[in-house]
């Protein structure tokens, strides 16, 4: 990369400012440019951002879950809530069965990979 390089203040000649240059870059062989649009940037098809599939859901996931790392980091990942064991009375979802006076829902690790795969929360099963 270049460096910047500071440049005089501008103040408007006797022709007035200059116009604005738009950025090109080489996009063929031949040596034509065109220049860079900016529409792709927010075009969602082409977005890279992970969807929030699981906002407001609230999992206790057990260590003893069977693939729980990838489990833990794919439910993170989609704006979930991990519960630790000590407040799992306040989640929405357990993996574990649910104890004391929890009103949360028994989910598999399947129905996290079916949301995901749906993209968006699908009922337990």
């Amino acid at each position: 990369k270049a460096k910047a390089v500071k440049s005089e203040p501008r103040t408007p000649g006797p022709k007035g400012p200059s116009p604005k240059k738009v950025k090109t870059e080489s996009a063929h062989s031949n040596g034509q440019s065109k220049p860079k649009a900016a529409s792709s940037v927010l075009d969602p098809q082409k977005d890279k951002t992970l969807l929030d599939i699981f906002t407001g859901v609230k999992l206790y996931l057990p260590p003893a879950a069977a693939d729980f790392a990838k489990l833990r980091r794919y439910f993170v990942a989609y704006d979930g809530d991990l519960v630790p064991e000590y407040d799992a009375a306040s989640a929405t979802h357990t993996l574990a069965e649910p104890g004391g006076e929890s009103d949360a829902r028994k989910v598999t690790a399947g129905w996290v990979w079916e949301c995901i795969r749906k993209r968006r929360v699908v009922p337990p099963c």
